[in-house]
């Protein structure tokens, strides 16, 4: 009963935190339309697939490795998508509060770091990445099964540290995993007990290596998948974007510094490198530092990583951060400015071991009355900053600048969490609950003020506009496929990725955090799959082996227009408001015979797809000529002209072709090639190649066949195999060990 009143405590304050966008019948998500998550994440009827093996959803039809964690089940139910998105933030206090509660056998710290937790700025505006929040919400939960088992080794016990492992895994966000993962080993080692350290080593590794089986399902396919991705190798300046700005440091104890959540001196939302935990924490996590440094182990050990992490986040900024770059597993993720998210942890915990500190005895008057005065000079220090980095500091004052909504609220905050600390330090019992208070109201403000909550979308936003339904129609029937020049950022009118995909229209563009390389160098793609130039004028040959047929692009870019016009390779259908719509001259279908191939080498074939021209300077045209790794047994004939090739099915996993030839010829598919496909000629295996770079074909004899493209990854069937065992297998023991603890 105590565990659901704490639950239902933690739900109570994440719903009034979104009350503005749940009252209005809003979603808890982005309202740019640049998330990867769109198509999967607004819609109840889809599932939950945060990956999307393929790199981009409609390209190829793609192979679609699709999972279903407990939670995610909300998400199939009609209007349960906001559920599912207010469950994470529930989690995160929840775990934490029963973590530090575990810690500290206070209410008060459990209360405070559970919601300096979820509802720090760095949890706040990750809305908008849910799985990032599930994935956070289940590392206190970690710890917390690691101090059970530290106090009694039982199946039950692993079962449980495993169950939440593979949770972890599943919950959709590999980087804060892995965070969480290298930070817990450190904890293991800090903590182990001291008798029978090894045999509690052991067991420990069995549970992660037992969560780990139970996550099978999706580790085998991932670490497939991963290898082709354009994650394998990234570089600099790839891997240090989105560092946090020195700057942005003081915005740790002072988030408007600058007048909003955005980066001093620019104006874009600096969503990625935000740590503010509120005031109260920070202060309390001080006292934990001053007062049980040396002679609490927990203490030291949380202090070094939140320091370590602060580093990281700094980037090439600082050298632990370069050296970041060169440390396996860590150089596999971007955005080092997330490593807040270890920061946040750990000032979370801090905070309530210093709450638990303070109501093991006061702190005294001397030390009291430092902190509040460091805590003055601190408000004084942060204005003073707000006022010389204001981007319109030469035409206010520091008082007008106070007297903003931004500042002036952060001001009353800081003024009443100071007034509850300073009771909180001479009367801990009925200060634990101003102070709490003070924080519930210092994280709400930050929260509402985020961007998510003016904009917040609808389900009518996802609605498909009439645009949708016509072309999407005739691409199904043809095959063929639309590329939206302004990618996720235009209009709905134009079709943007990733809610094309929510829409079945068949489409080029998209984004996700996993891109298969080649795909996105043939398409030319850039970091937000928005389009270049060279895509629709100087790489022609890219769509033609794409199938591309419509190209929608906005008024707003009126050069491209331009160039789209002279070009020759594009007729105008219609204009939708301000949406233009261009069709290709002469577009090639999903499928088509050639009637030669040769063989090239990685670097030249990628040469000649991109350029539009073979080594030798002649044209490349893959009407009639099909590039490939290896040899291919095929005698060129001339068959373009007699040739047929008609799909018969076309869905994510299987493609059938009927092919007509009077001589043998080669039948390319412009699907991406990608482990796990297989194919088969009237029923009987075919060898599949890689051609033209990054789609795939095959060698067809002459005479009328079937060719059949099926998706089978033996990566998930094997991994879906082991989850399935490893389930099996803890029921087995969990019912032997009940039915040895009910035996006389």
């Amino acid at each position: 009963m105590r565990h659901l009143v704490i639950f239902g405590g933690f739900l109570a304050i994440s719903v009034a935190v979104f009350a503005p966008v749940l009252f209005q019948g809003g979603l808890l998500a982005p309202g740019d339309g640049v998330s990867q998550f769109v198509p999967w994440y607004y819609a109840s009827e889809r599932i939950w697939d945060p990956y999307v093996f393929s790199g981009y959803p409609a390209m190829a039809d793609p192979q679609r490795m699709t999972w279903y964690p407990p939670a995610i089940l909300l998400s199939r139910i009609p209007g349960s998508w906001n559920v599912f998105v207010l469950i994470g933030y529930t989690l995160a206090g929840f775990f934490m509060a029963l973590y530090v509660r575990a810690l500290t056998r206070s209410h008060t710290a459990a209360a405070l770091a559970g919601v300096a937790y979820a509802l720090s700025t760095l949890m706040i505006v990750h809305v908008r990445h849910p799985n990032m929040v599930h994935t956070a919400a289940w590392w206190p939960a970690a710890l917390l099964c690691l101090e059970h088992l530290r106090t009694r080794v039982s199946t039950r016990n692993v079962t449980l540290t495993a169950l939440v492992v593979a949770l972890g895994i599943l919950s959709g966000y590999p980087a804060f995993f892995v965070y969480a993962a290298l930070v817990t080993v450190a904890y293991v080692i800090v903590r182990r007990p001291a008798e029978n350290a090894t045999r509690w080593g052991i067991v420990v590794v069995g549970a992660a290596a037992l969560g780990a089986a139970l996550a099978a399902v999706l580790i085998l396919p991932l670490a497939e998948f991963f290898p082709h991705t354009h994650r394998a190798e990234l570089d600099p300046r790839d891997f240090f974007g989105r560092a946090v700005d020195p700057r942005e440091i003081p915005r740790l104890v002072f988030p408007f510094l600058y007048g909003s959540l955005t980066k001093p001196g620019a104006g874009e939302p600096a969503w990625a490198t935000i740590g503010y935990v509120g005031l109260a924490p920070l202060l309390a996590a001080v006292v934990a530092v001053v007062r049980r440094f040396r002679h609490d182990a927990r203490v030291r050990f949380f202090t070094i990583v939140a320091a370590a992490s602060l580093l990281l986040s700094l980037g090439d900024a600082t050298v632990l951060g370069r050296a970041a770059f060169h440390i396996p597993i860590l150089n596999l993720f971007r955005a080092p400015g997330r490593h807040l998210f270890e920061f946040t942890f750990s000032v979370s915990v801090l905070a309530g071991l210093g709450v638990a500190a303070v109501s093991r005895g006061a702190l005294g008057r001397r030390r009291s009355v430092l902190l509040a005065a460091g805590s003055a000079g601190a408000l004084a220090l942060s204005l003073g900053l707000a006022w010389a980095f204001h981007p319109e500091r030469a035409s206010h004052r520091l008082a007008e600048l106070v007297a903003t909504p931004a500042v002036g609220l952060s001001v009353v905050h800081w003024v009443l969490t100071t007034g509850a600390v300073l009771v909180w330090l001479t009367r801990p019992r009925p200060g634990g609950v101003l102070i709490v208070a003070a924080l519930i109201l210092d994280l709400g403000t930050c929260a509402v003020r985020d961007r998510w909550r003016r904009h917040p979308p609808t389900r009518e936003t996802l609605a498909a506009p009439d645009t949708a339904l016509r072309y999407g129609e005739i691409l199904r029937r043809t095959g063929q496929r639309l590329t939206p020049f302004h990618g996720p950022t235009g209009s709905p009118a134009s079709l943007p990725p990733n809610r094309s995909a929510l829409w079945r229209v068949p489409s080029t563009g998209g984004y996700n955090p996993l891109r298969l390389t080649r795909p996105v160098e043939l398409a030319d793609l850039g970091n937000r799959a928005r389009m270049t130039r060279a895509r629709f004028i100087d790489r022609p040959r890219s769509l033609d082996l794409l199938a591309v047929r419509y190209l929608s692009i906005e008024e707003r870019t009126r050069a491209p227009i331009r160039a789209i016009e002279e070009s020759g390779e594009w007729t105008r259908v219609e204009t939708v408001g301000d949406v233009h719509f261009f069709e290709r001259t002469a577009p090639l279908p999903r499928a088509w015979i050639v009637p030669a191939t040769r063989t090239m080498d990685t670097e030249s074939l990628h040469e000649t797809v991109i350029s539009g021209r073979l080594p030798d300077g002649t044209p490349f045209d893959p009407r009639t000529l099909a590039l490939v790794e290896r040899d291919v047994p095929l005698v060129a004939a001339d068959v373009a002209g007699e040739a047929s090739a008609s799909i018969t099915r076309n869905d994510a996993r299987r493609v059938d072709v009927r092919t007509r030839s009077p001589d043998p010829a080669f039948l390319v598919l412009s699907n991406v090639h990608y482990p796990g496909w297989r194919a088969s000629r009237d029923g009987a295996a075919v060898p599949l190649y890689r051609c033209d770079y990054a789609i795939m074909g095959v060698r067809i004899p002459a005479g009328e066949h079937t060719t059949s493209f099926s998706f089978r990854p033996a990566s998930l069937y094997a991994g879906a195999a082991i989850s399935l065992l490893t389930i099996v297998g803890l029921l087995i023991a969990n019912a032997f060990q009940n039915r040895r603890s009910r035996a006389p």
